[in-house]
């Protein structure tokens, strides 16, 4: 695995030092390839007729209020106060990213000299567009120009939504530390975000008179596009996000997966049995080795073993037990690489699997855009098909499980029913329109 861009490039033979989390990094493509498939669907609905231009009236020439000076000084002052030191301390940087950014640590003259220099040019640009007489024009909005309030909407209700989902999922870990558990890079739910993301995004197409449904159709193929990415930098980071144990296979010190015999699994569960109780601690009481959740299957003829059995070395969370190396004849302990832990016992690679599932039904929902020609019919089949895929592989997964009706439902399961029902209704209340 590889907790960041750096061991990526490491494993490469390029020793570049990066504050950039592979996770992180994956997450950024998701939503740039989301953007761009946004742009395009904007384009052609409006080229349908379906995104009309707005006219809207602006006076230029007035000097700018003070707001906007208190607004670009104090961005300036924490870009320079932030920026200077970790530059000074790029090491530190590159070691923490996390902790770098959100304390209290900075440089004063960096922040002053910075708030400083970011004013004047807004005074140079206040300036520049002032006019004796102020006038009002006019100026059309395209569809293509809503996009970067559609994105900006998208990534701070993804994330804000994400955050607080993830937090609802694991309150034990919240109330333990509820500032790190709010502003940590790791804990992200999609569903959370998706869920208060497409709220803001609503509530924007109605206040600019764009119909619900065309909008969410020019969304949603690009959503699962970013869903397949964001799943990739899952798996390559090694963040957790894995399924339940596949008792066909063992973890060799180096964190491969080798065959099992049949009591091997009994064997190694019982001995890690401590660590099972608390990896599992507020999803799922662990008593004894048959309360871990696990299955026994082998890989298909053809298939590598990680397809279906993968111990996550390196993962970014130091989730497991301790990493060898193998030297000579003798196993040797990893301690001085930052991450080096494995599963004792490998895991169904679900974030590998939803990665694959995601980019494919993206394929498929941009072939068949330009034939779902009633508005809806493209929401509803991403409502359907994300929910089905999520729902599945849920069975598979660990997820805190929630007791209904004397059933254990994980919270991804409750919405991923929910979408799917969703689908259903808008294909059975749109089976009879045949245009937008």
């Amino acid at each position: 695995m590889y907790p960041t861009i750096s061991e990526f490039l490491k494993s490469l033979g390029i020793d570049l030092p990066l504050p950039i989390q592979t996770f992180g990094f994956f997450v950024a493509l998701a939503f740039m390839a989301a953007a761009y498939t946004l742009r395009k669907e904007l384009v052609r609905k409006a080229g349908m007729g379906l995104i009309p231009a707005q006219t809207k009236k602006v006076i230029t020439g007035r000097p700018f209020p003070l707001n906007d000076y208190i607004i670009t000084g104090v961005f300036g002052f924490i870009a320079g106060f932030k920026l200077v030191y970790l530059l000074t301390d790029y090491l530190q940087f590159v070691a923490d990213p996390q902790g770098s950014l959100l304390s209290m640590k900075g440089s004063l003259p960096g922040g002053i000299i910075a708030a400083g220099v970011f004013i004047w040019l807004k005074f140079r640009e206040d300036k520049k567009q002032r006019l004796e007489k102020p006038v009002e024009k006019q100026y059309q909005v395209k569809a293509e120009d809503h996009l970067g309030n559609l994105v900006l909407l998208a990534v701070v209700g993804g994330l804000l939504g994400a955050k607080v989902f993830h937090n609802l999922e694991n309150l034990d870990e919240f109330f333990q530390d509820p500032v790190g558990s709010l502003f940590s890079f790791s804990g992200l739910t999609f569903y959370g975000g998706f869920i208060v993301a497409g709220w803001l995004i609503l509530r924007y197409a109605r206040k600019n008179g764009i119909a619900a449904f065309t909008i969410s159709d020019a969304i949603v193929p690009g959503l699962m596009l970013a869903y397949g990415i964001g799943r990739i930098g899952c798996h390559t980071s090694g963040d957790g996000d894995w399924g339940i144990l596949n008792t066909a296979y063992l973890t060799t010190p180096d964190g491969k997966a080798m065959p099992a015999v049949e009591t091997d699994f009994s064997d190694t569960a019982t001995a890690y049995l401590p660590y099972y109780r608390f990896s599992f601690e507020g999803v799922k009481e662990i008593h004894q080795v048959s309360d871990i959740p696990h299955a026994t299957v082998k890989a298909p003829a053809g298939l590598p073993s990680w397809t279906v059995a993968f111990a996550y070395p390196n993962n970014v969370n130091n989730e497991g037990v301790a990493l060898f190396r193998k030297e000579g004849t003798s196993w040797v302990r990893e301690d001085a690489k930052r991450w080096n832990h494995r599963l004792p016992i490998p895991v169904f690679p679900t974030s590998l699997y939803e990665a694959v599932i995601g980019i494919l039904l993206f394929t498929g929902m941009w072939l068949l855009r330009n034939r779902l020609k009633t508005a809806g019919l493209m929401t509803g089949l991403f409502l359907l098909l994300n929910g089905l895929e999520r729902f599945f592989i849920e069975k598979i997964r660990v997820n805190t499980e929630y007791h209904f009706l004397g059933m254990g439902v994980s919270q991804a399961e409750i919405i991923s029913f929910l979408m799917i029902l969703g689908g259903l209704y808008i294909f059975w209340i749109k089976r009879k329109k045949q245009t937008v």
